[in-house]
């Protein structure tokens, strides 16, 4: 058998052939990956087809299918396997959660969110941090910021993952500065925050028309040797162009952090300078 080479100009053949291959031929062992696959490709009906035909007692078939789904988005679907699996008697376990969670916040359904909160409360899965991230991030996508902040300090472990989703939570909702509060708090405690937690600062802040803060986190960046990536970058001149264009904040930023930026990060500030000159003249 040759190996199929998976590139965008052949995702036709790749439709062709998840069509035609028939699920009974598949082992049972590898049938959950499959299922993962076709997912992944957006092939919603063979993928339903070879669930169809796993026994509905094999957890394995529900975890696959529920977490495939919640991965690529289709978060609808991943509702309606999750009460399927509940009226076929099956237990909501830890590997579940997290899916079914993250479905729960994109989809805003805070009521069975809530529910699943108490499911993990009655299992005892607050150890798991996987499951507790989970959690934060589907009450901040609800809107619920201070009781994702409750859960975040009921963490016994609280690591990097949970602090970010707390942090990108506060910003989604608008409290930018409690969120860089606890950033300098987390700092204190041992919790280093990467480029992740400073870019949904950076984004926060420029949204809230905060230069002066934008700047203070270009610095503590630079201080702890975390380098602005691409979405650092996008993330600030997105921001200042939107909202700052009309006071001069571009050229604002590129007096006060332009020479630092220049001595440090080179590389970036040719790109930096272009949009400036192109904002200018299209904003002003």
């Amino acid at each position: 058998m040759h190996a199929f080479k998976i590139v965008p100009g052949n995702q036709v053949e790749l439709c062709t052939l998840a069509s035609s291959l028939k699920g009974w031929l598949v082992p049972p062992t590898l049938r959950p990956k499959l299922i993962a696959f076709y997912t992944q490709f957006k092939l919603l009906t063979p993928a339903r087809k070879l669930f169809d035909i796993i026994p509905k007692s094999n957890i394995r078939g529900w975890v696959a299918v529920i977490g495939s789904y919640a991965r690529h988005g289709f978060y609808e679907e991943t509702m309606s396997m999750f009460v399927k699996m509940q009226r076929e008697g099956l237990r909501c376990d830890r590997i579940v959660l997290p899916s079914v969670l993250k479905a729960c916040g994109h989809l805003c359904d805070w009521n069975t969110g809530e529910e699943l909160h108490a499911v993990i409360l009655k299992n005892e899965f607050e150890s798991d941090a996987f499951v507790m991230t989970a959690l934060i991030d589907m009450y901040s996508k609800c809107g619920a910021v201070e009781k994702a902040k409750r859960v975040f300090d009921g963490m016994v472990e609280k690591d990097l993952v949970a602090l970010n989703a707390v942090v990108s939570g506060y910003v989604q909702n608008g409290v930018v500065t409690e969120a860089l509060s606890l950033v300098e708090e987390m700092k204190i405690m041992g919790v280093k925050p990467d480029v992740v937690t400073w870019n949904t600062l950076i984004a926060g802040f420029s949204q809230a028309k905060n230069k002066l803060a934008v700047e203070k986190i270009f610095r503590i960046m630079y201080e702890d040797g975390v380098k602005p990536d691409v979405v650092s970058w996008t993330s600030v001149i997105t921001g200042f162009v939107q909202n700052f264009a009309e006071q001069g904040g571009i050229w604002y930023f590129s007096t006060n952090v332009g020479c630092w930026v220049v001595s440090n990060f080179s590389h970036n500030w040719w790109y930096f300078a272009c949009y400036c000159k192109y904002s200018r003249s299209t904003a002003w």
